[in-house]
């Protein structure tokens, strides 16, 4: 399963506008909400959000960032045989509809579930995606060659 992610490096502008605030230290709680939670997260969310990214730190951040546009795996989706889900969210600042069309393109056979909710998709609904993962499990891969 495949949830609010991309197999080709994104280039939204709040990831960039993210990775800036992140240099710097933790983004405020305004921009946690703006770009990852959603404008009505949970206060606990925002601070388990914020606080999780400063114990992580900001050169990790960046470093991982910068990693993020290198990313190209959508040959490697391609060959996959496995019934793949992607768990869609409606409201994502950072990764947006390119992200999945670029996943579509990949894999034609996909199973798409959206959710109106934003980056933190699992976080925002966990029993919903939980219910579309439990089908997802009920679906057998075909055997390797």
């Amino acid at each position: 399963a495949l949830v609010a992610t991309f197999a080709r490096a994104p280039t939204s502008r709040a990831l960039i506008r993210l990775g800036a605030l992140i240099a710097v230290g933790p983004p405020p709680r305004p921009a946690i909400r703006a770009m990852l939670a959603g404008a009505d997260a949970p206060a606990e969310l925002v601070s388990a959000v914020r606080d999780a990214i400063a114990a992580v730190g900001p050169g990790v951040i960046s470093a991982r960032l910068r990693a993020v546009a290198d990313v190209d795996v959508t040959a490697d989706l391609a060959r996959t045989t496995c019934p793949a889900l992607y768990l869609h969210a409606r409201r994502d600042r950072l990764v947006g509809e390119s992200a999945l069309n670029d996943v579509r393109r990949a894999r034609p056979d996909l199973v798409i579930r959206s959710f109106d909710a934003p980056h933190l998709l699992a976080q925002r609904q966990p029993d919903a995606v939980a219910d579309a993962l439990a089908e997802l499990t009920a679906i057998s891969c075909p055997a390797s060659p």
